[in-house]
């Protein structure tokens, strides 16, 4: 009989440790599975992000591509209005160069108008 009790402990004991053997092989691979589904969830989510910095910044660019356009053609609309009436007011003078700045400078105008800027730059100022 103690044979047979060793044998029953024994096997007793070799189905507990696998038990808890198995239980911690689940515990493992469940928590890596979380990890997986983690990483597939931030990676998802950084792409997310990129093709809507990426979009934004497309954006940004269309809309200074498009006021770069539309500041052009008021520049040329103006200064060629002051030609034809060979005088420019004071004030009128500084903000067309204002305007002929910001194009120019921040907007990356390509030296277009610099011409009909120093042209308008040389007209005589009208008096008051």
């Amino acid at each position: 009989m103690d044979v047979l009790g060793y044998l029953l402990t024994g096997a007793t004991s070799a189905a507990i440790i696998k038990l808890l053997d198995n239980l911690l092989i689940w515990l493992l691979n469940r928590r890596a599975a979380k990890m997986d589904r983690s990483e597939e969830r931030a990676a998802a989510a950084q792409l997310s992000e990129d093709k809507w910095k990426t979009d934004t910044e497309r954006s940004v660019q269309e809309l200074k591509d498009g006021l770069r356009i539309i500041m052009l053609d008021r520049i040329r609309y103006l200064g060629y209005a002051y030609l034809k009436d060979g005088e420019i007011d004071y004030d009128d003078r500084k903000y067309l160069n204002e305007m002929h700045g910001v194009y120019h400078n921040s907007l990356g105008g390509n030296g277009d108008l610099d011409m009909l800027m120093q042209s308008v730059n040389d007209l005589p100022l009208k008096q008051r």
